[in-house]
């Protein structure tokens, strides 16, 4: 029984090493993080013994019950103080491990619960580029549609948006989004999106549409792309979303139409 333990144990240290070193190969330059995978900070654990260690690692600041509440949905988590990761074993098949690997690793590269230090929504607007950075470090928004578990089709859905906008930036613009989320210096993305898709939207159409757009953040092209972030957050976790908020339709309009991307984000919409 312990060998069997060992050898699972073994198997998704292996995977997680594959996964870490993939990433590296994509996004190491930019990284300033020493983490590495190794047998005491990576967990795979069955369902009650996920649900358990978050329970235990979270007490601290939470009672049980909102601590069970907030894990119930939850793949994987990373905690920041012991710089280990946790994913649960129902994840354990393939591309999934390694994606929901790759989100809590990125954190530990981090540190950072949010995106923007005090500002609203910014732990969802983060977990969106996370997301993003963890699909695109593993080459996964190539894979073929049939292909797909339900999880990596909805990873890749909810961050298509942000791939398209990325990839019209060029290399500079996956930079970007790395460094803010690595620093939450946000100048360098608000310029570069500034200079790359105007102060305003192209045409008089986006131009009215933006303005009819209930605002969160403001109305220049980095605000909006922060706000489809929350928006793709939101209905990750509430299918009905969108429908109880028309104006988020016209947010997941505007940003690709004003960053000339709607063919690439429609082919895999």
């Amino acid at each position: 029984m312990v060998e069997e333990e060992n050898y699972q144990t073994s198997k998704e240290l292996v995977v997680a090493q594959n996964v870490h070193e993939r990433l590296l190969t994509r996004f190491g330059s930019y990284r300033t993080s020493s983490w590495q995978p190794s047998p005491e900070n990576v967990a795979v654990l069955q369902d009650e013994e996920f649900e358990n260690k978050w329970v235990e690692l979270m007490g601290r600041v939470l009672t049980e019950s909102v601590a069970r509440e907030g894990i119930r949905d939850a793949l994987g988590f990373a905690h920041f103080d012991t710089k280990s990761l946790y994913v649960r074993a129902s994840e354990s098949d393939g591309v999934d491990l390694e994606e929901s690997l790759a989100h809590e690793m990125l954190h530990l590269w981090f540190l950072r619960d949010g995106l923007i230090k005090d500002e609203r929504y910014s732990h969802e607007v983060n977990e969106t580029f996370i997301e993003a950075l963890a699909v695109e470090g593993l080459d996964l928004y190539q894979t073929p549609k049939e292909q797909r578990s339900q999880h990596l089709d909805t990873a890749i859905n909810n961050t298509i948006i942000v791939k398209a906008v990325a990839d019209k930036m060029g290399e500079e613009g996956w930079k970007d989004i790395f460094d803010i989320c690595q620093t939450g210096d946000e100048w360098k993305i608000r310029k570069r999106t500034k200079t790359k898709f105007g102060a305003q939207p192209p045409t008089k159409e986006l131009r009215r549409l933006n303005e009819k757009i209930p605002v969160i953040y403001g109305k220049k092209f980095w605000d909006r792309f922060k706000e489809v972030a929350l928006a793709m957050f939101k209905i990750r976790r509430n299918p009905n979303f969108q429908r109880e908020n028309p104006s988020v339709t016209f947010t997941l309009t505007l940003v690709p139409e004003w960053a000339g991307v709607t063919a690439e984000v429609e082919k895999e919409i």
